[in-house]
């Protein structure tokens, strides 16, 4: 019996993995494109708002590695589960860029405050180890309206918010 589940099981998450690299290769190219314009939004945004910033960096994960990502954390329903197949960095010179950059995010784009974290919090000033604020978005009713985004409703994606000496 225990052979049979486990077979089963097996055959599930190979199902899983196979319909989740279908999904992605149909919708690489959306995730492509989320990237250009998130950076391109973020980068006008901190100009407009005078942050300034080291460097502002996006990528889409390749389709091999989001599907090691999804064997890895077992995730039952990628598609909703993963939320950095998209993800930009933006790196700052001062924490108060950190807290800037962060409440431009808050208002430019519809954040899932479930999935966002702040690991900085987590750790006390004494604490050595990653330090990085993350957003989980997407681009936000008003934005999608927009013809140039309505093919980019419903794609989430990642900003990270880094300091240079956390980067570094």
């Amino acid at each position: 019996m225990a052979t049979k589940k486990n077979a089963s099981t097996v055959a599930s998450v190979i199902e899983r993995d196979d319909d989740f690299r279908v999904w992605l290769e149909a919708n690489h190219k959306r995730f492509l494109n989320l990237k250009d314009a998130v950076v391109s939004i973020i980068t006008n945004l901190a100009t407009e708002n005078g942050i300034e910033v080291l460097a502002i960096e996006g990528r889409s994960k390749d389709i091999d590695s989001a599907v090691e990502k999804v064997r890895r954390k077992d995730y039952t329903q990628p598609q909703s589960q993963m939320t950095d197949i998209t993800g930009v960095r933006v790196i700052v010179y001062f924490e108060s860029d950190v807290a800037k950059i962060s409440q431009v995010i808050r208002s430019a784009f519809r954040v899932d405050e479930k999935n966002s974290s702040n690991t900085d919090e987590r750790m006390s000033a004494d604490q050595v180890g990653y330090r990085s604020v993350h957003f989980v978005c997407d681009l936000g009713d008003d934005r999608i309206k927009l013809p140039e985004f309505q093919s980019l409703k419903d794609l989430k994606f990642e900003f990270q918010i880094r300091t240079v000496l956390q980067h570094a």
